[in-house]
């Protein structure tokens, strides 16, 4: 918990407009209030501080998160938090912290009391056998804390309030180190409620503090710990990825869950389709870029009843039957999608084989690569594996 009030800069984004959108009231959809995966040329290598209006909380340790590329197989940039550089934090010489983010003013945000929706992609590589905390907290325009999410130092992660209440947690153990997972928070001010998810998967729900009402601070990437007597320095690294803040009507429902890509390890990035068909009326279409290992959120879907068809460009289409969205959530949606489908046609059959052939033996940034089209999974070439795949499905179609 960071201590003291926050310091609220006036300045926002040149050019982004975030006046305009925190200012006017909410729609039907979500209002994207930040969002970033941290890649160029919005962001460049080096201190994220001073980047993107990105700031750390009094300018604390502002040389301990970086912007780098040195985590393999998952984008191209992201956040490094290396806890090995933290230097003391405040008054206490046993402290190591930092807070950092982006400097927006959410009071417009007051007369209108949506749900906000924060979600960051977080992982933790341990160096040795110390390592430190990591996650994200979102905070008060007073610089009171409303919620947690973190990887603990063992391994598991943890999610909690804070504030004026007795602070409560909930525990979700055996998270394995050295890997992306999504981390998702829905704060609900109309019913001091917060929901927590995990990986698409639903972990609990927490009272929120109630003098919190309308008053949403920052959501801070953080790592805080307090070195025990005669202890050592933590040393380890904190990756953070696609840090999106969200504001969304009371009425919508947050839909999450998790694709699965026949073949594909690392889906980040992939674009996936979802198509919301209700029984009568018009559907629904959200495009949304998948995870690392495949999850999604959906922060503004209507209440209903649906046939849900779920596409990528590179994969069948499936259609999920009988798909219920009611009251704040609809967690734990799962869908397999086969490979194959290299031109986006929903089938697998001689057309796709052409791409895949015409870009054979490539990779990333070859002239032949044709934007990866035939590269099934995901692992940055097109070659045999691919191919397989390609075979094994041949003359199949996806749900209509």
């Amino acid at each position: 918990m960071r201590t003291g009030w926050c310091s609220k800069l006036s300045a926002l984004l040149g050019g982004v407009g975030l006046v305009a959108l925190l200012a006017r009231p909410v729609q039907a959809q979500s209002v994207t209030l930040y969002a970033t995966d941290f890649e160029s040329p919005a962001f460049v290598p080096g201190l994220l501080h001073g980047q993107g209006g990105f700031a750390a909380y009094l300018g604390r340790n502002s040389n301990v998160v970086r912007v780098a590329s040195t985590f393999p197989s998952y984008g191209v940039q992201h956040l490094i938090l290396d806890s090995a550089l933290l230097g003391q934090y405040g008054t206490n010489p046993n402290r190591r912290a930092v807070y950092i983010y982006p400097t927006l003013n959410y009071l417009p945000l007051a007369n209108n009391r949506p749900v906000i929706v924060a979600q960051v992609d977080v992982a933790l590589v341990k160096r040795n056998n110390t390592y430190l905390p990591v996650g994200y907290q979102v905070y008060t325009i007073a610089g009171d804390g409303i919620a947690g999410f973190q990887v603990d130092t063992d391994g598991d992660v943890v999610v909690y309030n804070f504030g004026s209440l007795p602070s409560d947690e909930i525990l979700v153990p055996g998270v394995a180190f050295g890997k992306y997972h999504t981390f998702t928070t829905r704060i609900n001010y109309a019913i001091d409620q917060i929901d927590f998810f995990l990986n698409g998967d639903y972990v609990g729900r927490l009272p929120m503090d109630p003098l919190a009402e309308s008053t949403l601070g920052d959501v801070d990437i953080f790592a805080s710990t307090v070195i025990p007597a005669g202890g050592v320095q933590p040393d380890s690294v904190g990756y953070f990825d696609n840090y999106i803040v969200k504001a969304v009507t009371q009425d919508r429902v947050l839909v999450t869950g998790r694709v699965t890509l026949e073949g594909c390890e690392n889906a980040a990035g992939t674009l996936a389709r979802f198509e919301f068909r209700p029984t009568t009326g018009s559907p629904v279409t959200r495009n949304v870029k998948l995870t690392a290992q495949g999850t999604f959120t959906l922060e503004d879907i209507p209440p209903g009843t649906y046939s849900v068809a779920v596409k990528t460009p590179k994969h069948l289409q499936k259609v999920l039957t009988g798909v219920t969205v009611s009251g704040a959530f609809r967690a734990g949606l799962r869908v397999a999608l086969l490979a194959g489908d290299a031109n986006d046609d929903n089938s697998v059959d001689v057309f796709d084989l052409a791409v895949l052939i015409d870009s054979f033996d490539s990779a990333a940034g070859d002239p032949n690569w044709n934007d990866g089209a035939a590269d099934f999974n995901c692992d940055g070439a097109v070659d045999v594996l691919d191919l397989a795949l390609l075979i094994q499905n041949f003359d199949l179609s996806g749900d209509a």
